[in-house]
Formats: structure tokens, sequence, C-alpha cells
């Protein structure tokens, strides 16, 4: 769905599954949920509505929520030229856990449903592939975090050589900040948890 969203070109396999693995972490799934599930709920609305002011207006809200998350998928696809290959790999590998529990948990409803284990194994089995997986998405954040530090580091290298080029000088006020340290900023007029990407 997403690749033909935004449009996927020649991406090559691994490159699908980096993406793939770059938005795969617990935060990553809910805002992408969350977005497609308001654009769905909108085109409900839509199409129940009764006169053409009230559809266009729909789709306003429907263009800028498409328009959001095309960037965040874009935003994500951007990170992958900011981690090293070791990152990568790791990255690849945490999919593939992340896969094959999917698989398990399947696996343990079918035994569930044709009674070959109890609703108390059923459980523990959930429970303790739900905390592994868990840990997964906390790795691919761990990841992601290192990718847009490495990208804010490049971002204030253009800053800085744009400002010699114009022959500015830089009094230590460009800077970059994690995630963390912008979201705890208080900006005027100015969402720091959302301009933080937390």
């Amino acid at each position: 769905f997403l690749n033909g969203f935004i449009g996927s070109g020649a991406m090559s396999a691994g490159g699908r599954a980096l993406n793939r693995a770059l938005r795969n972490d617990d935060i990553s799934l809910q805002e992408l949920d969350n977005k497609i599930t308001e654009i769905t709920d909108l085109r409900k609305q839509q199409s129940l509505a009764k006169n053409k002011k009230s559809k266009d207006a729909i789709e306003v809200q429907i263009s800028e929520l498409e328009t959001e998350l095309k960037d965040y998928i874009k935003n994500s696809r951007k990170l992958g030229d900011n981690i090293t290959k070791d990152q990568k790999t790791s990255l690849l590998n945490i999919l593939k856990e992340k896969d094959d529990i999917s698989k398990k948990i399947e696996g343990l409803k079918q035994e569930l449903d044709a009674g070959n284990i109890s609703k108390k194994e059923y459980g523990y089995g959930i429970r303790s592939l739900n905390n592994k997986n868990e840990k997964l998405s906390d790795n691919i954040l761990e990841i992601k975090n290192q990718a847009l530090e490495i990208a804010a580091e490049k971002q204030l290298e253009t800053i800085q050589t744009a400002m010699k080029d114009y022959g500015m000088e830089d009094t230590g006020t460009a800077k970059a900040y994690t995630a963390e340290e912008i979201a705890a900023m208080d900006l005027p007029g100015v969402d720091s948890k959302k301009a933080s990407g937390e």
C-alpha cells in the first residue's frame, strides 16, 4: 500500500526491506496506522456528505493528511542514507526476527483454536513474543535516532559551509540538537515535541 501511495519507483528489494524496517518500530507503526485510519474515516464521511461544500471541506482535510503521510514516509526513507552498513544489516536482521515473531504468534493462535494448547500456555507464549518484539522495536528506534543525529550533523555542516560561503561569521549559534533536546525546548509558537520528531 505505502509504496503505491508515494510511488516506489525502481527501488530494490533490499531498499524496500530497509525502508520497511525503518517504519517497523511500534511508534512508527502507530503513526502510520493512525493516519491511514483517519484518512479512511474521512473518506467515509465524505461519501455520506450531502452537499458539495461539505465534501470539498473534507477533501481538504484528506489532502493535508495524505501530504503528512507522504512526508512521514519520505523522511523515513531518507534515514536510510544516514546509517552504516552494519546498521542496515542489523535493521534487516531485526525485521526478519519481527516477521518470525508474527508467524509464531499466528501459529500460537492456530494451536489455541485447534485446542492443542491452553489459554494459559497461549498467554505465556504471546507475552514472551510481545516482549521480544518490543525489544526489537527499541533497537530499531535506537538506530533511527543515531541516523537522525548523523542527519542533523550533516545539516549543521551544510549550514556552516553556507555561512562561510556568504561571508557570515559563525558565532557558535549554529548547533546540532538531539531529538530529546529539541522536545525539551520552550519555543514560542512551535510544538517542540512535533519538531523533534518524537
